[in-house]
């Protein structure tokens, strides 16, 4: 009877003092500051399946809806007119008369130097309780591709980035005592192309991710429940206000400097929220506390790169 009691307390406890965690979507800043360059072509990308990366890297610019995307063969055909593109018209000579016809724009091009995909088998065979023999089949399929990309200047011919992509898909398919279904490479190929372009587009314009944030409970704050209510519906300035009034009535609570510090901090009121989570750990010198103060440290950086990229 004891022993179930102290279980139980044990048990209340931990639901009582816990957490609880919500994906909130983050807007993270390009690797790359293209401001000032409101165009982009896709230019010619070499090597096997490289007109179908080419593709994939068209649709994933129109749909980003960041660029005016340019037809190359309109291009091409623009500057023919120009007498520009026998001269090279990335060249320091004519790089202004290209300038002025098709703007600040910038080209992407380059080479698929692996393209494959491969294909195992497992076997696990097992015997059950009446002496039946048995096997689990399991098909890994891998898609691979490797591609060297990279961004130009249009007008001058200037290499503004270029990286090596290494890329994967990966499937599997199950079959007790029987052939595991058929994966198709195809289809997988594909899906390593589009990681690449997913990629690509990361470096060069901002995109959005969702990140996992979590919030302290206490069951002798009640009120938490209310600011992580409005926390799970984005509401994070109402939210954090909840918390500040937590801090008041609870002054000694570090969990509750802690969740008043995250909702500044998504509420984008960084030195705030430092302050909040620095008031946090020294209350209690939690790692979790350190780890967010970095996180809002690395949010505030991101931020500055967002407002200077437009």
């Amino acid at each position: 009877m004891f022993l179930s009691m102290i279980v139980t307390l044990s048990l209340s406890l931990l639901i009582g003092c816990g957490s609880t965690s919500m994906l909130v979507p983050v807007t993270r800043p390009a690797e790359i500051n293209l401001k000032g360059y409101n165009k982009i072509a896709v230019g010619t990308i070499t090597g096997r399946a490289g007109q179908d990366l080419a593709d994939d890297l068209l649709n994933a610019l129109v749909n980003s809806g960041r660029f005016e995307v340019l037809d190359r063969q309109h291009l091409n055909d623009l500057l023919r007119e120009q007498d520009l593109t026998r001269a090279g018209y990335a060249d320091s000579v004519h790089g202004g008369k290209v300038g002025g016809l098709v703007g600040a724009a910038v080209m992407v091009a380059g080479r698929v130097t692996i393209y494959k995909y491969e294909e195992k088998m497992k076997r696990d065979p097992s015997v059950d309780k009446n002496g039946h023999k048995h096997v689990s089949n399991t098909r890994y399929g891998t898609a691979t591709i490797s591609s060297n990309l990279q961004l130009t200047n249009i007008a001058t011919g200037r290499v503004i980035t270029s990286k090596r992509f290494d890329r994967t898909a990966e499937a599997k398919t199950y079959g007790h005592d029987r052939e595991p279904d058929r994966i198709d490479p195809d289809g997988l190929l594909a899906s390593a192309r589009e990681i690449v372009a997913s990629d690509f587009m990361k470096k060069i314009a901002p995109y959005r991710e969702m990140v996992r944030v979590s919030l302290l409970k206490d069951s002798d704050i009640p009120e938490f429940e209310e600011g992580i209510g409005l926390a799970e519906r984005g509401e994070w300035e109402r939210a954090a206000e909840v918390f500040k009034s937590v801090t008041v009535t609870h002054p000694g609570s570090d969990k509750a400097f802690y969740n008043f510090g995250v909702a500044l901090e998504y509420s984008y009121l960084f030195p705030e929220a430092l302050e909040a989570l620095q008031k946090a750990y020294r209350l209690n010198a939690d790692d979790d506390y350190q780890k967010e103060m970095s996180n809002v440290r690395r949010m505030e950086s991101e931020q500055k790169r967002l407002e200077e990229q437009g």
